[in-house]
């Protein structure tokens, strides 16, 4: 199974990403706390976008359940998320 941190590199990594948000995303931590918490749902079609160009296409089903995978691991680095 993929992690989001194989996803986000197989986007092209952060800067990446954050370039191609067209300034959605200012601040390149938001992309590296995908990691911790989960990727927003309003971002997954640009992940599909950008591994596809890039030649190593995920699915929505491996987001989701990478997604899944780290709210149940509790790698939350936002305190408020956790329970």
């Amino acid at each position: 199974m993929k992690t989001l941190k194989n996803i986000i590199d197989d986007a092209g990594g952060v800067k990446a990403i954050a370039a191609a948000t067209k300034g959605t995303i200012k601040n390149n931590d938001t992309i590296y706390k995908w990691v911790k918490n989960g990727v927003r749902v309003e971002y997954w079609p640009l992940l599909l976008r950008l591994t596809k160009a890039n030649d190593n296409p995920v699915t929505v089903c491996e987001i989701y359940k990478a997604t899944i995978a780290t709210i149940k691991a509790g790698q939350f680095s936002d305190k408020r998320r956790r329970k």
